[in-house]
């Protein structure tokens, strides 16, 4: 019994000092401005001792009600926005969002998932899971009292979109974190086989879009099996 506790105990030694926190949050709030931008770390095996990824929250004015809040995604090309702070980016998608979603009340969460890692636009093959930092950033800002935790949305374009399909996957059905979510023109192409989930999500796609139609529309079909929670909107 001592040999096996003696066992447990290395074993956690050697856990604790070579397993970097998710709890190691840094923020930094904006002076005269509505905006802070949060670091924080989600691991990923593509990027070996580079954890930290960023989001910048952009405010409403009026503090005196607890707020909704929107995490967005950006796609492959971080072109439309820079953060405050250490250099973080979004696209332009993400910078439209957060003037129409505060001018509704809405507080906006936009990630830099390429944040340090040294991607370009054509390196798809490398880009990260970053359904995950989605994830512990909802987790994050739910224990926030400025936030309203049962309105916490999540948006993606392109690259982002895919990562926003990602929760009909059967490993993210069971965390039904998010009130609602919005995937605007994902390609569809690599998807997971959807399971049955609480959160209601709308595709968004183009005629004339980058990717063509047919394939979210092949894939709503198999979702709508699954249940009544997901549309599909196809943009003439």
């Amino acid at each position: 019994m001592k040999r096996f506790l003696l066992i447990v105990s290395i074993f956690l030694f050697i856990v604790s000092n070579n397993t970097k926190s998710l709890s190691d949050i840094e923020i930094k709030r904006i002076k005269n401005k509505n905006i802070e931008v949060i670091k924080f770390q989600v691991p990923d095996n593509k990027f070996p001792s580079k954890d930290d990824v960023l989001a910048q929250i952009h405010f409403p004015s009026d503090s005196k009600k607890k707020f909704p809040i929107i995490i967005h995604q950006h796609g492959s090309t971080r072109d439309g926005l820079k953060f405050k702070k250490w250099g973080g980016k979004s696209d332009e998608w993400g910078k439209r969002l957060v003037n129409k979603a505060l001018e509704r009340g809405y507080a906006v969460a936009l990630i830099d998932a390429f944040y340090k890692r040294n991607l370009k636009p054509n390196d798809k093959k490398k880009f990260p899971n970053a359904v995950l930092i989605s994830q512990e950033l909802s987790y994050i800002l739910s224990k926030d009292k400025r936030f309203d935790k049962s309105k916490i949305f999540y948006t993606g374009f392109s690259y982002g979109a895919s990562q926003v399909m990602k929760l009909q996957d059967e490993r993210s059905a069971y965390n039904n974190i998010f009130k609602a979510a919005v995937a605007a023109e994902p390609s569809c192409n690599i998807v997971s086989i959807p399971y049955k989930t609480n959160t209601a999500t709308l595709i968004i796609k183009g005629e004339e879009s980058h990717y063509y139609p047919i394939a979210c529309k092949y894939y709503f079909q198999m979702i709508k099996k699954n249940g009544k929670y997901n549309r599909i909107y196809i943009y003439s």
